[in-house]
């Protein structure tokens, strides 16, 4: 699922269009896997269901795991970062009483582009399980001077530091380990946002009235990102229109647009030049991108009428882009390898004999006769705990939905 993301991502920043959140992609997820809504349904409730009694424990279950002595559990830790991603809070796996916020989009964004570039576009990101990922220390260093360029220079030092001191004077370090420290590193980095907003407006607010009038704003913008000034014209004057709906265009109305549509945001590092490796990354998916676009020509009037053959098309096109252009290597493996599995996928059902549909319309059947697990969450109150997860987003508040019938309220 991470690595669709970071496709779907990749084409959105592309197309100068807003991330989407995680909780917005997982539903669609759900519906491209189960293709009728009222079945998505069900198996988001399931979803949520175990990703909640896996990442909230009560105390006793907390006190349990301490004593044991048990070691960093690897799988569970990723379900965390998931949950929280997601948009849910989570436990601390020997503190129960130790709570972690959900992280936002930004910090998911900065997850993924690290996971990708450190795993060098190796599908999928991070297999089920509890395997331990190892990369070499200077290479993620790499990874990360690419995606916090915008961080200050001594900020990602200390991360640098921090993780060496971690992991003493083996050069291979523990990924995921080192991606929850620069996760952490953007959500500090992300609380202050608020505080460098109102500052931003105070300064530019020249007359001191709190009301930031159309000069003032433009003036901002101009300082803010020139190039953007210029490209992103028409948008910065929806931006301000859109907040000249309240009476005053306040410290609380600017804070809230910004936020809303990315204006002074921390943005991820994009890199210029490829190094010899991404290059050699690059040229080893040449032939084995030839072969197949060999292949698909060669069959692709039998699979046209597949609901799944447009999404192959775009992962393909997304492909030979990168590839021709010798631009993100480690993008175009994922693209290819989503391509790869749809096109593989589309061929198997032919050979079954399958219309499209027929096949899935029996899994559906199949599905709907399996008993649908229920789980209380800890010790908490179950309505509190489904109020907790109800967000003012459409697809936040289906997750919400699904939480609060998975938790029996």
């Amino acid at each position: 699922m991470y690595s669709e993301k970071a496709l779907t991502d990749f084409q959105d920043l592309e197309r100068s269009r807003p991330l989407q959140s995680l909780s917005s992609f997982l539903w669609m997820y759900m519906h491209k896997e189960f293709r009728e809504k009222e079945r998505a349904k069900i198996e988001l409730q399931k979803f949520v269901s175990n990703l909640l009694a896996r990442v909230r424990k009560d105390p006793v279950e907390a006190a349990v795991t301490v004593f044991s002595g048990s070691s960093r559990d690897q799988l569970r830790q990723r379900m965390m970062m998931f949950a929280r991603f997601l948009g849910f809070w989570v436990t601390d796996i020997y503190d129960a009483q130790k709570i972690y916020d959900p992280i936002g989009p930004g910090g998911l964004q900065v997850f993924l582009s690290t996971l990708l570039r450190a795993r060098e576009g190796q599908c999928p990101l991070l297999e089920p399980g509890q395997k331990t990922y190892k990369v070499r220390f200077d290479e993620f260093v790499g990874a990360v001077d690419m995606v916090l360029a915008e961080v200050r220079f001594h900020e990602r030092e200390a991360i640098k530091t921090e993780i060496a001191d971690m992991n003493g004077r083996d050069d291979m370090i523990d990924l995921e380990v080192s991606l929850e420290m620069v996760v952490d590193v953007w959500v500090a980095l992300d609380l202050q946002l608020d505080s460098r907003l109102e500052a931003l407006f105070v300064a530019h607010d020249s007359n001191g009235d709190g009301d930031l009038d159309t000069y003032e704003y433009y003036e901002m913008m101009r300082k803010l990102d020139p190039e953007a000034y210029v490209n992103d014209a028409l948008n910065l004057r929806r931006i301000y229109a859109k907040m000249c709906l309240y009476q005053r265009v306040d410290a609380g109305v600017f804070c809230r647009a910004a936020r809303e549509h990315g204006l002074a945001a921390f943005k991820v590092g994009r890199q210029r030049v490829l190094s010899s490796k991404q290059e050699g990354t690059g040229v080893r998916l040449i032939p084995v991108y030839t072969a197949a676009k060999n292949a698909i020509q060669e069959t692709i009037s039998e699979i046209s009428e597949c609901p799944d053959y447009p999404v192959m098309m775009n992962y393909w096109a997304l492909c030979e882009s990168l590839v021709r252009g010798k631009q993100n290597p480690e993008m175009a493996w994922l693209a290819f390898y989503h391509a790869s599995r749809l096109y593989s996928s589309m061929k198997n059902a032919l050979r079954r004999g399958e219309t499209w549909g027929e096949g899935h319309a029996q899994k559906l059947e199949m599905a709907a006769a399996s008993p649908e697990p229920r789980h209380r969450i800890g010790s908490e109150s179950r309505l509190n705990a489904a109020k907790k997860v109800v967000r003012s987003n459409s697809y936040e508040k289906l997750l919400g939905d699904a939480a609060a019938e998975v938790l029996g309220e």
